[in-house]
């Protein structure tokens, strides 16, 4: 037996022990964190309660305060109006009020309830109290034998002269907020059904959800802490979670709890069932799954992982090769041989395509860069004539100003030609120096101005403050410039007062950002997921190869920088990111090898 298969043997049964060590710890354990599952669950599902409560308490609190603005009761005299009024806001309110009116003389005059609270409730000391202190008063009413409550509010009606008239009193019965402690905020909830009771702070119910005959006794149990207004008691049988709440200020009344009962064996049962059944198909779902992982990784995955790994760092412009391992099958050496010879002839292809752009960029301004040098080359043809005709009358002045005429002439045809030399040059093998980025754009715009110019184009150009530097060969950046300059020229053929715009100012960290807009709209995003894809173009055929925008963005990324669309304006706007040049002992320097240049070096 080999030793692979001894250490995969060895790994199966430590996995099928250590699942069993830690299956039978959790079946051990199960009722202590099923405890605490559900201790926080009815917690959680506690303080959803008492936000219902509350809320629907302060609801009715501003319901009371809309009815106690109204004017009708001083300027209607019947009561029967009174009474139709009272009724309507009632109804108005989903009928969880019932409305009393009291007189000056202390006498029941109205009664709107339709409820039946089993109680006739008077409460003859507080309403002396508010005839006489004229404040709004909030009383808790409890029936006993129906474990039901109901609150009312004493609220004073007052004439002109700030004396009380009559006193309203609100009856809201406790159970019409049952909905918020019946519906369970959990689904697990529903299944075990909890008993719920709602209590005064001095275990006074209020409201129950159950019809036991017994309430829930916590008399004999030890209250251990959940936070600061919750507590839970356990038992063999029963896990109770009380919690405390205030749901007024007004009086101590008020200062309620909510207790909750449920039955631990009722809920811990299916729980250790579930868990037996997981421990013995999980120890033999893991034996499988490692079994058969094992196989896929060593034999399919492997290589595959590789061939993927190489494709993405293709896909990010580095020619890798994958190295060849003895271990794959027959059928993946051949495909990543296949693979590796591709890579070959796509570098040469695409370097072949690089020199191809480039001279392609200069095709397209071929006319106006012959125009250029034409031009000044018939401004010195005229001045020549008219120089011996000056010479001759003696008027050295004129000749002289011609003369310098005819030298910036020169100057100026040296300089286009010096650029064009300068951008057909091979200079990929050259180092990387200081680069003034005014100057690289100046230069690109000598290569392309006639066309612009024929083309009835606006140039804008923004500059920073400071001149920005940066490591580069210089062309190779104008060849992106001249590149997305060629492409705006091409989209603004047809559109009216067509502009170029562009820009250069330093971001953070040491960065450079240069950006090219045109006044074009901008490209749908369906064409803009595409356009650094090789070989991807919108123009009509034989009119661009799709390699532009792959090879630029190529020569961004070798000099540590990046070129993409920025889709956020309404325009067409390329952005392209370099590293600002900082001066140091070294510098000029290449940026960092790749492995690309590695293996070159090697070879």
């Amino acid at each position: 037996m080999k030793l692979r298969s001894k250490v995969f043997i060895f790994l199966i049964v430590c996995i099928c022990l250590t699942t069993s060590i830690v299956g039978i710890s959790i079946y051990k354990k199960s009722e202590e964190l099923i405890e605490k599952i559900f201790i926080q669950l009815i917690a959680d599902n506690q303080q959803a309660i008492k936000k219902n409560i509350q809320s629907f308490f302060n609801e009715k609190l501003s319901d009371i305060e809309i009815i106690e603005q109204q004017k009708y009761f001083q300027d209607i005299k019947s009561y029967n109006e009174i009474n139709k009024e009272l009724l309507k806001i009632r109804n108005a309110y989903k009928n969880y009020e019932s409305f009393e009116l009291i007189d000056q003389n202390r006498i029941r005059r109205l009664h709107t309830s339709q409820l039946d609270l089993n109680e006739v409730y008077e409460p003859r000391d507080v309403i002396e109290k508010i005839f006489t202190e004229k404040n709004r008063e909030i009383k808790l009413s409890i029936n006993s034998s129906y474990h039901k409550g109901k609150i009312q509010i004493f609220s004073p009606i007052k004439d002109q002269n700030n004396n009380v008239k009559y006193i309203l009193i609100s009856n809201i019965p406790i159970d019409k907020a049952s909905d918020a402690i019946d519906l369970p905020e959990s689904e697990i909830l529903k299944f075990i059904k909890p008993k719920i009771e709602l209590r005064t702070s001095d275990d006074k119910i209020i409201f129950q959800n159950h019809h036991d005959a017994d309430s829930i006794n916590i008399a004999s149990l030890t209250a251990k802490k959940i936070n600061d207004s919750s507590s839970f008691y356990n038992s063999s049988q029963n896990l109770i979670i009380e919690s405390s709440f205030p749901i007024s200020y007004y009086n101590e009344q008020f200062n309620w709890k909510i207790l909750t009962k449920i039955d631990t064996q009722e809920v811990v049962r299916p729980f250790k069932d579930l868990f037996s059944n997981i421990i013995i198909l999980g120890m033999l779902f893991l034996s499988f799954l490692f079994f058969i992982s094992h196989k896929l990784i060593h034999n399919l995955l492997t290589p595959l992982e590789s061939l993927s790994l190489y494709m993405k760092k293709l896909a990010d412009g580095h020619f890798e090769k994958i190295p060849m391992n003895d271990k794959f099958s027959t059928e993946f050496i051949s495909l990543i041989n296949g693979y590796n010879l591709m890579l070959e002839k796509l570098k040469m292809s695409l370097a072949e395509s690089n020199k191809n752009s480039k001279f392609a960029a200069l095709g397209q301004m071929a006319t106006g860069i012959a125009h250029e040098i034409n031009n000044p080359l018939a401004i010195i043809k005229g001045l020549s004539y008219s120089l011996p005709k000056f010479i001759e009358l003696k008027n050295f002045d004129k000749a002289k100003e011609n003369v310098k005429k005819i030298e910036n002439t020169v100057d100026r045809i040296a300089k286009i030609i010096k650029s064009l030399r300068a951008y057909a040059r091979d200079e990929s093998q050259d180092p990387f120096k200081k680069e003034n980025i005014r100057e690289i754009v100046d230069a690109t715009l000598d290569l392309c101005h006639e066309r612009i110019k024929n083309q009835g184009l606006k140039l804008i150009l923004e500059y920073g403050q400071e001149d920005l530097y940066v490591p580069a060969r210089g062309f190779q950046i104008s060849q992106i410039l001249l590149n997305l300059l060629n492409n705006a020229a091409d989209e603004l053929k047809t559109t009216t007062d067509p502009w170029i715009k562009i820009t250069s100012f330093k971001i953070e960290p040491q960065k450079i950002k240069i950006t090219v807009e045109n006044s074009g709209p901008k490209i749908p995003a369906s064409v803009a997921e595409n356009l650094f894809v090789p070989f991807f173009t919108t123009k009509e055929v034989g009119k661009g190869t799709g390699l532009g925008l792959m090879i630029s963005q190529n020569i961004a990324r070798s000099h540590q920088g990046e070129l993409g669309l920025d889709m956020s304006g309404e325009h067409t706007r390329f952005v392209l990111i370099l590293p600002e040049f900082i001066e140091s002992a070294s510098s000029p320097v290449d940026p960092p090898e790749t492995s690309a240049s590695k293996e070159k070096k090697a070879a």
